[in-house]
């Protein structure tokens, strides 16, 4: 009777019901393979052999368990006289054991099992892989470096086959640190807002260690560089032949401490300090010709550029100044009829 003697199959767990080592039928004896053993082996798979020494059967099913675990039956070998398996898709390094029985499908639907050979026990060539992760890192600080950054360090790891250290800012990745570094800086950051990081440890084989315990640090306040905006809308006008009014347009600070004040100047020289939008110059000559310019603030003493310049004439005063008395003032006859008289001219002291 001719034999098949190989197959190839890929895992699929059955459940069935196992029947005597009995014949299943008057044609049909399911017996226990036997000389289970080996035909070749690599890194990643097994080829096993065994002996037919059943009759009337329609396959065997081998069931394979690794390392310590349990059996788990693969796909039915469904063709009758089979005495080989190819099991691929193996780990290297990796301890494999091996059992065979045949079975017999009746015409009912309903399947009969043979008893179980004995059991192999062989493994795949080469060396395991590692799927043992490093420790958690440890000693994880946060300080703060500016307000734009923050320094990160930790405790270097145990590990002998360490890669490198991932660090996670606020749940995600934020980079990935070669050993045998163990600190690093976190740059362009916000000011006055709160981070939080925690760090894992992989090796060099990928593997990744938990997270450690997340740690967090909140950016300072900036100083403030940042002058306010340019005074806009400067006007000057004279009020009187002695006094000019000046206003402008408010200020903006962006940089974080807020405006104080303006800066005023006249004729280019920085005349005085005000807190508001406008002010007077009440002690200007008259007939006079006046330019200012404002400048703004912030509480940092970040000063804006000048304003455009705004110029503004005094007109002439109203003359309300009498002139001088007129002095020496003197009569005489110089007939029967006639008194002449005269005087010292008197001065004006306003044109």
């Amino acid at each position: 009777m001719a034999r098949m003697r190989f197959g190839v199959l890929a895992c699929f767990v059955v459940a069935a019901t196992v029947a005597p080592a009995a014949a299943a039928g008057a044609s049909t004896t399911l017996r226990a393979a036997g000389s289970l053993g080996i035909v070749s082996r690599d890194t990643s798979h097994i080829t096993i052999k065994w002996t037919d020494r059943s009759s009337g059967e329609t396959g065997y099913a081998v069931e394979r368990a690794q390392g310590a675990g349990t059996f788990a039956q693969l796909s039915p070998l469904t063709t009758k006289n089979i005495e080989r398996f190819a099991d691929n898709g193996l780990i290297a390094g990796t301890a494999y054991k091996y059992r065979v029985r045949a079975f017999h499908d009746r015409s009912n639907g309903t399947r009969d099992w043979g008893p179980y050979s004995s059991t192999l026990s062989t493994s795949t060539t080469g060396t395991a892989p590692d799927t043992t992760p490093p420790p958690v890192p440890t000693g994880l600080s946060v300080t703060a470096a500016s307000c734009t950054q923050l320094n990160i360090g930790w405790a270097a790891s145990s590990a002998t086959d360490l890669h490198a250290y991932n660090l996670y800012r606020g749940g995600v990745l934020l980079k990935q640190v070669l050993a045998p570094g163990t600190a690093t800086t976190d740059a362009g950051l916000r000011a006055s807002t709160t981070y939080s990081y925690a760090l894992s440890a992989v090796d060099n084989a990928g593997n990744e260690s938990a997270k450690s315990s997340a740690v967090s640090m909140t950016t300072s306040v900036c100083p403030d560089a940042t002058p306010p905006s340019t005074p806009a809308g400067l006007a000057a006008v004279a009020a009187s032949c002695s006094q000019i009014n000046l206003t402008w347009a408010a200020s903006t600070d962006t940089g974080g401490s807020n405006l104080k004040g303006y800066n005023v100047y006249r004729g280019g020289v920085l005349w005085k300090f005000v807190g508001v939008t406008s002010t007077t110059d009440p002690a200007v000559a008259a007939s006079t010709a006046f330019s200012y310019a404002v400048s703004a603030v912030d509480n940092a003493n970040n000063e804006s550029a000048r304003s455009a310049t705004a110029t503004a004439t005094t007109p002439a005063c109203p003359d309300t100044t009498a002139p001088s008395v007129p002095a020496n003032l003197a009569a005489s006859a110089s007939s029967c009829s006639q008194v002449n008289l005269s005087w010292a001219a008197s001065t004006d002291t306003r044109a």
